[in-house]
C-alpha cells in the first residue's frame, strides 16, 4: 500500500535590513551583513508579515507599501518626544508640491515605528523648503483596510498651500490635503488603526500668520478612518488633528484621541463634515494662532463632540494687533452654519483660560435651530480681552443655539493674563422671531473684577435663564445692572464657596439662596416657586424685598428669610409632615391654604396678612406657630368678622384700622402660678376704644396646653400686668370656641384654667450714669406673685454675669412697686446689667439685658463713612433695633438685627440718619455712604 504524506509550510516572517551603505543590487535584504540600500527596494522583497529594519541615516525616496509588513526606524520603541538617538529620516525622492506624498500606505496590517519623515530634500532644495505635500497617507478609498500602525515617529517640514489650485480648506479638503499624515477610508471603511506617541512639527510655511483656511495639517482622519490617537505632540502646525466623516458607518461608533499636546498652532483640533461621534480626551491645546478646537458643520449628518479633562489657552495671544480677523477667534468653537442635522456638543471638566477673543463659541443655524451644547464642571477665566466691546465674549451663544452650562466657573480674573479690559462674559444673540435661542446656567460662578457686563444678550426670541448662580456679591440691584434685562437670575445663590476645590468647575453652597422679584421670569414656575422646586438642597430661601404675584406651594421643609418689605399672593402648605421657617416678616395679599404641613414663625418675626387676604383653617397636622397679624381699616357694628380665633359678633361702635395679632405655640404661651395659659395669645388694637364689643376666641386643640376647656378664665394684660375679665366658661368643639365675652378696651389676650394665675412681669428695668463713676439701676413691678429677691447681675461683655447685689421683693402685690441699686464699681468703658428674678419655690427667671455705655467714645455703629459693611459689634449679644432713613425721610432698612455685620452695599453714595435701640440705650446719628 502507497502512503503519501502531504507537509504543509506556513509563511514564515522574515526580517530584511537597509542601511545607506548597502546595496539594492541582487539583493533581498534577508542579511544584516549586507543591507540594501533603498527601502523601497526591500520593501518590493518582501513577502507579507516581514519586518524591514532600517538603519540610521537619510534616504530620499518616495515609498509605496502594497503589502502588509513592518517598518523600523533607528528610533523604534522610542517616543517622538522622547531622548533619540540618530534617526532614521525618510525624506521626498523629488521635489512635487502638487501631490506628492513620501508614503503611501495602500495595504493592511502596516506598522512604521522609529523614523523621522521630513517634506524636505535637503539636497534638491536645501534646508527649510519643501518638496512634498504629504508624508504618509494611508489609502483605503478602494478597498477596506485596517490596522494601519504609526508610533514612535517625528513628522516634520511640510508646507500650508496645495499647488494643485483646489483649496484644502477646513470646511472641504481639497484633492489631497497638505498634511503630515493622512488616514482615508470611504464607504468601503478602514479601522483599528494606531496613531501614538509622534511628534508632528513644522507643518505650514507660515506659522506666524494669522489664520486661513488652506492650512497644513498635522494629522488628517477621512471617511470612516477609526483610529486609536494618542500621546501625540503637534508644534507649529497649522492644523493639528483635522477630522471628517468619521465615523458614518454607525451612530454607536466614537472615535477617541487622548493625550494630545498642542502649541503655536493655527487651529488644534478640526473636525467638520459629514456624521461624527467624537471624544477628545486630557488633551492640551496653547496658545494657537486662531482656534484651539474648532467644529464645523454645514449638512444633514449629525455630529457629536465631547471634550473633558482638557485644556485651551492662548488662542489670539500671538496676534501681535486686534484686526477684523480676529473676530470669532475662540479657544472652543462649534458652528452650525446650514443642514438640518444636529450638533451636539459637551464639555466636561476642562480649563479654558486667556484666550483673546473668545473663550467658546457657539454658532446655531438660525432656520433650523440645530446647535446644542452642555459646558459642566469647567473653568473659563482671563477669556474675551481684546477689547473689542460687544464682540469679545468668555462665552457666546449665537443664532438659536441652546446650551447648558452647569457647575462652571465663568471670569475674568486670570492669574496669566495682565489685560486690563474684557468684554462680556456670557453672550447670546440672534434668535429668529419664534425659535429662541436658549441658555440656562446653574450653579455656576459668573465673576468680572473689570466692570464688564456679565451677560449680555440681544436679538428677537431669546431665553437667558441665569438662575440659581453666584454672581460675586448678594445685592439684588448690583446683580440686576450686571445682566442684560431679558436674564433670568433669580434665585441666585448666597455664597461663592466652593465646597469641592479639589474638582473641577465650581461645586456651590446651596444652603441658602436668594429670590428677588425684579429679574426676568422664564419657565413655568414663579421666584419663590423655583427656590423651592428647583433648588431643594437649599435649607433657606432670602426673600428679597418686593411684591410676588405668585402663590407658591410649599412641600419640603424650608426657611423663608425675608427682608422687609416682601408681599406674596398665597402660600399653599402641602406636605406631610414639613415646617415653612419664617425668620423675618412677611405679608400675604390674599390667604393661606393649609392642605398639611405647618407654618414656624420665629420669635420677633411676624406673618401678616392683608385686608384682602382670606382666614385659613388649621387642624393637628396644619399649624401656624408664632405671630401672624390681619389689619382691617373699618368694621362695622353688625359685626361679622372672625379671623385669626377671634370672632367679632356685633359692638356699639365701627372700629378703625384694626388689627388682630395672634401669638402661638411657646410663644404664645404665658406661665404662672399652678401652670400655664393655653399657647395662644391675641392683641387687639384699632384707633378707637371698643364699645360693648362681643367676641369669642378660638384655637385648635393642639395649643390646649393641658388646660382645662370647661373651667376657662379670660385673661387680659393692658399694660399692667394680666387680670381675669371673663369666667369661668367653657370652650366647646375643635377648634375651641368660646362663650361670648364684653369687652371695652383692647390688649392683650388669653385663656387658662381655674388653676392659673398669671404673674406680672417686670414693667421697666433701665441704668444711667450718675457722673460719679457710678451707675443708677431702677426697676418697676405693677404686681408680684410668689416673689422673693431680685438678683443685680453685671458683665463687662454682655455674656458672662456675676451677681452685685440682692434685693427682696414684695412677695405678693397688686399694686406698683418701684425699686433702685446704686453700683459703684464701674471699670471700663462699658458695663451690661441684668436682673435674676427668683420666686420662693427657688424658680427663677431674667430680665432683659440693659446696656450702659461709660465713655463718650464708644460707637455703637462704625465705620463711619461706610462703603460694603457696618458694623455693630452689640448685634451679637442683644436684641438690636435698627433704622436707616434717607434724606428724604423714607426708611430704607428697618428691624430688628443679630449680626455684628450689616451689608450696605446696595445703598447708594449719600446722605443717611439711623437710629440704633439696644439694651434700653438709643443711638442717632448721622450715616455716610461713599
Amino acid at each position: 500500500m502507497l502512503s503519501i504524506m502531504l507537509i504543509s509550510t506556513a509563511v514564515i516572517a522574515q526580517e530584511r535590513f537597509v542601511a545607506t551603505t548597502g546595496d539594492d543590487t541582487a539583493n533581498d535584504c534577508s542579511s544584516s551583513g549586507t543591507p540594501c540600500l533603498t527601502v523601497q527596494h526591500a520593501i518590493d522583497q518582501a513577502s507579507a508579515s516581514d519586518e524591514i529594519s532600517v538603519a540610521a541615516g537619510t534616504y530620499r525616496e518616495n515609498l509605496l507599501i502594497t503589502k502588509s509588513l513592518t517598518l523600523t526606524g533607528s528610533n523604534a520603541g522610542v517616543a517622538g518626544t522622547g531622548t533619540r538617538g540618530t534617526e532614521t529620516i525618510i525624506q521626498p525622492g523629488s521635489t512635487n508640491l502638487v501631490s506628492g506624498i513620501v508614503v503611501t500606505v495602500a495595504a493592511s496590517s502596516v506598522a512604521i515605528n522609529g523614523f523621522t519623515i521630513s517634506g524636505d530634500n535637503d539636497v534638491i532644495t536645501g534646508a527649510s523648503s519643501f518638496d512634498a505635500l504629504t508624508g504618509v497617507y494611508f489609502n483605503a478609498t478602494a478597498a477596506a483596510l485596517t490596522g494601519f500602525d504609526f508610533q514612535n515617529n517625528i513628522v516634520r517640514d511640510f508646507p500650508r498651500d496645495n499647488t494643485s489650485g483646489a483649496t484644502n480648506a477646513i470646511d472641504g479638503f481639497g484633492v489631497i490635503p497638505s498634511a503630515g499624515v493622512i488616514i482615508q477610508g470611504s464607504d468601503m471603511g478602514t479601522s483599528g488603526h494606531t496613531v501614538r506617541n509622534n511628534w508632528f512639527r513644522d507643518i505650514d510655511d507660515e506659522p506666524n500668520d494669522d489664520y486661513a483656511d488652506n492650512l497644513g495639517f498635522g494629522l488628517v482622519l477621512l471617511d470612516s478612518a477609526y483610529a486609536d490617537i494618542s500621546d501625540n505632540r503637534f508644534t507649529d502646525v497649522g492644523g493639528g488633528l483635522a477630522v471628517s466623516d468619521v465615523p458614518k458607518a454607525s451612530a454607536t461608533d466614537s472615535l477617541v484621541v487622548e493625550r494630545l499636546y498642542m502649541s503655536r498652532s493655527k487651529v488644534g483640533i478640526i473636525a467638520n463634515g459629514g456624521s461624527i461621534n467624537f471624544t477628545a480626551d486630557s488633551v492640551t491645546i496653547v496658545n494657537p494662532v486662531a482656534f484651539g478646537v474648532r467644529l464645523v458643520k454645514a449638512d444633514d449628518d449629525d455630529t457629536d463632540f465631547y471634550l473633558k479633562y482638557s485644556s485651551i489657552t492662548g488662542a489670539g495671544s500671538s496676534i501681535a494687533d486686534k484686526s477684523d480677523l480676529l473676530t470669532n477667534y475662540s479657544g472652543f468653537a462649534a458652528e452650525k452654519y446650514s443642514g438640518a442635522g444636529t450638533q451636539t456638543v459637551r464639555i466636561d471638566s476642562c480649563v479654558i483660560s486667556d484666550n483673546r477673543n473668545r473663550g467658546i463659541t457657539f454658532r446655531g443655524n438660525v432656520a433650523d435651530a440645530t446647535n446644542v451644547g452642555a459646558i459642566n464642571f469647567s473653568t473659563l477665566e482671563g477669556n474675551a480681552y481684546d477689547g473689542q466691546a460687544g464682540n469679545a465674549y468668555t462665552v457666546i451663544v449665537n443664532r438659536v443655539s441652546v446650551v447648558d452650562m452647569f457647575e462652571s466657573t465663568f471670569s475674568n480674573q486670570s492669574s496669566s493674563n495682565t489685560a486690563t479690559t474684557y468684554d462680556a462674559i456670557i453672550g447670546n444673540n440672534q434668535g429668529n422671531g419664534s425659535n429662541a435661542g436658549v441658555v440656562t446656567m446653574r450653579s455656576c460662578a459668573i465673576l468680572s473684577t473689570t466692570g464688564a457686563a456679565l451677560v449680555s444678550a440681544s436679538g428677537p426670541g431669546l431665553q437667558m435663564d441665569a438662575s440659581g448662580n453666584w454672581w460675586g456679591n448678594t445685592a439684588q440691584a448690583t446683580i440686576e445692572g450686571d445682566v442684560s434685562s431679558n436674564t433670568d437670575f433669580s434665585p441666585w445663590l448666597n455664597s461663592g464657596t466652593d465646597e469641592n476645590a479639589s474638582k473641577a468647575g465650581f461645586q456651590p453652597d446651596l444652603d441658602k439662596i436668594n429670590v428677588g422679584s425684579i429679574a426676568t421670569q422664564t419657565g413655568a414656575s414663579e421666584f419663590i416657586q423655583e427656590g423651592i422646586t428647583d433648588f431643594t438642597e437649599a435649607d433657606t430661601l432670602i426673600i428679597q424685598a418686593g411684591t410676588y404675584n405668585e402663590n407658591p406651594t410649599v412641600d419640603r421643609n424650608v426657611v423663608f428669610e425675608t427682608i422687609p418689605t416682601v408681599l406674596l399672593d398665597q402660600i399653599t402648605m402641602n406636605g406631610t409632615g414639613i415646617a415653612l421657617t419664617l425668620n423675618g416678616d412677611l405679608s400675604i395679599d390674599q390667604g393661606l391654604t393649609l392642605t398639611d404641613g405647618n407654618i414656624a414663625i420665629n420669635e420677633g418675626v411676624a406673618l401678616t396678612l392683608t385686608s384682602s387676604a382670606s382666614d385659613f383653617s388649621e387642624a393637628a397636622s396644619s399649624l401656624i406657630q408664632g405671630t401672624v397679624s390681619y389689619q382691617v381699616s373699618s368694621l362695622l357694628a353688625t359685626g361679622g368678622l372672625n379671623f385669626l380665633g377671634v370672632n367679632f359678633v356685633s359692638g356699639n361702635n365701627t372700629l378703625s384700622n384694626l388689627i388682630i395679632s395672634r401669638v402661638t405655640g411657646v410663644q404664645g404661651t404665658n406661665d404662672g402660678v399652678g401652670g400655664s395659659s393655653i399657647g395662644v395669645t391675641w392683641s387687639l388694637t384699632a384707633d378707637n376704644t371698643p364699645d360693648n364689643w362681643i367676641i369669642r376666641f378660638s384655637w385648635p386643640s393642639v395649643y390646649d396646653n393641658g388646660n382645662d376647656i370647661s373651667d376657662l378664665r379670660i385673661w387680659r394684660d393692658g399694660g399692667s400686668g394680666y387680670a381675669q375679665v371673663a369666667g369661668p366658661l367653657t370652650a366647646t368643639g375643635d377648634p375651641r370656641v368660646t362663650q361670648d365675652i364684653t369687652i371695652n378696651s383692647f390688649s392683650d389676650y388669653t385663656a387658662a384654667d381655674g388653676t392659673v394665675t398669671l404673674p406680672v412681669t417686670l414693667s421697666t428695668f433701665v441704668a444711667t450714669e450718675t457722673g460719679m463713676g457710678q451707675a443708677m439701676l431702677r426697676w418697676t413691678t405693677l404686681s408680684e406673685v410668689n416673689a422673693d429677691f431680685f438678683q443685680v447681675e453685671r458683665s463687662s461683655d454682655g455674656v458672662t454675669f456675676a451677681e452685685v447685689a440682692r434685693i427682696n421683693a414684695a412677695g405678693f402685690s397688686s399694686d406698683r412697686r418701684d425699686y433702685e441699686y446704686v453700683d459703684s464699681e464701674l471699670i471700663g468703658d462699658e458695663v451690661f446689667y441684668r436682673l435674676k428674678m427668683v420666686d420662693l419655690d427657688g424658680t427663677f427667671e431674667y430680665s432683659p439685658t440693659i446696656y450702659l455705655a461709660l465713655s463718650d467714645e464708644i460707637a455703637l455703629l462704625y465705620p463711619n463713612p461706610a462703603t460694603d459693611y457696618i458694623k455693630i459689634p452689640l448685634a451679637d449679644r442683644l436684641p438690636v433695633q435698627l433704622q436707616i432713613y434717607d434724606q428724604r425721610g423714607r426708611t430704607v432698612k428697618n428691624g430688628m438685627i443679630a449680626d455684628p455685620n450689616i451689608d450696605v452695599s446696595a445703598l447708594a453714595s449719600g446722605v443717611y440718619y439711623y437710629q440704633i435701640a439696644v439694651g434700653g440705650a438709643v443711638e442717632n446719628g448721622k450715616l455716610i455712604i461713599r
